[in-house]
């Protein structure tokens, strides 16, 4: 009688187990800002974007689907963006999932300060083409841009969007997106306020069924930190943001915003997880690598190696517009 028991109760427990692991939900997000350089920085040695596609290709192995942000600063102000109105980080971006024909929907980006560059009216069309060309979606819940006569935004198209909802590793995950008002060009009506509308998209998107809201920031780090501290539970789970430039992380009310350094030359990997009944839980790291050389095949500083089909299309197209620049 023990004995069957104790079978009763080990079975009870393996049952438990494996109910509390099959509601433990998780996903992993890659995340880089302020990329200027499409081949990076030190000739060559560290960060650039065909080595973003290598982490992104490993964590696609051991985790599964990806979601990879970009916290703004894609199109300018390098002087190859400036030479080619940021076509070439277009090109190079729609490369970065190893399949450039098709739409990317892990791929999310912001604007910043810097995509407005090119300020007058007549050069929203600039805009227009850049993220016309996008195979990846561009959010923008704040910024408001001006119409033309026929009433159609002067920067638009399926693109680009306010909010979204995007299903990764079995969690509905929402995604907004933020940019500062330091610059505000002819072709932009207004810059709305980023704490209310932080506010009204996490009750949007939580409404429409998002489990976790992620906002994706091009703001200072105080202002992020403000909409953490004023929201707090009614704000975004996770603010992953942009334009400092450096590496950081800071914890507000529970909650994180994180950002890497410029230029890829770290990345923010980040795992969140969702237990039965619980708040979102975020560990992360960050990823910091250079280029050696070993056996003549370029690795990671951390030891996978880049040498996949993928990536070489996407370093080919880098290449292809350093040779033309």
């Amino acid at each position: 009688m023990r004995g069957a028991r104790l079978a009763l109760a080990g079975a009870f427990l393996l049952s438990s187990g494996a109910l509390a692991a099959a509601e433990e939900r998780a996903f992993t997000i890659l995340a880089v800002n302020d990329v200027y350089r499409i081949d990076g920085v030190a000739d060559g040695r560290q960060g650039g974007l065909a080595r973003l596609r290598t982490l992104s290709h490993d964590l696609e192995r051991t985790d599964g689907d990806v979601l990879v942000l970009h916290g703004g600063d894609v199109l300018s102000p390098s002087f190859v963006g400036r030479l080619f109105g940021g076509a070439q980080m277009i090109d190079v971006l729609n490369h970065l999932d190893g399949d450039g024909p098709s739409f990317d929907r892990r791929l999310f980006v912001t604007f910043s300060n810097h995509e407005f560059d090119a300020a007058r009216r007549e050069q929203a069309a600039l805009l227009a083409a850049r993220v016309g060309e996008s195979r990846f979606t561009w959010l923008s819940a704040n910024v408001r841009f001006d119409r033309d006569d026929a009433g159609k935004p002067l920067v638009g198209g399926p693109a680009l969007k306010k909010q979204a909802i995007v299903e990764i590793g079995g969690i509905r995950v929402g995604l907004f997106g933020l940019t500062t008002g330091i610059k505000k060009p002819a072709y932009v009506a207004m810059i709305a306020d980023p704490v209310e509308t932080a506010r009204h998209h996490c009750d949007a998107l939580r409404r429409a069924g998002a489990e976790v809201v992620v906002a994706l920031t091009h703001l200072s780090v105080n202002q992020d930190k403000g909409i953490l501290r004023r929201l707090g539970a009614a704000g975004p789970d996770l603010i992953i943001g942009g334009h400092e430039h450096t590496r950081l992380a800071a914890q507000v009310r529970g909650r994180w915003v994180i950002n890497a350094d410029s230029d890829a030359v770290t990345a923010t990997v980040a795992r969140v997880r969702l237990d039965a009944g619980g708040p979102p839980a975020v560990t992360f790291a960050t990823s910091h690598w250079a280029r050696t050389r070993r056996r003549g095949i370029r690795r990671w500083r951390h030891g996978s190696r880049i040498g996949f089909p993928a990536m070489r299309r996407a370093s080919a197209a880098s290449g292809n517009w350093r040779r033309i620049a």
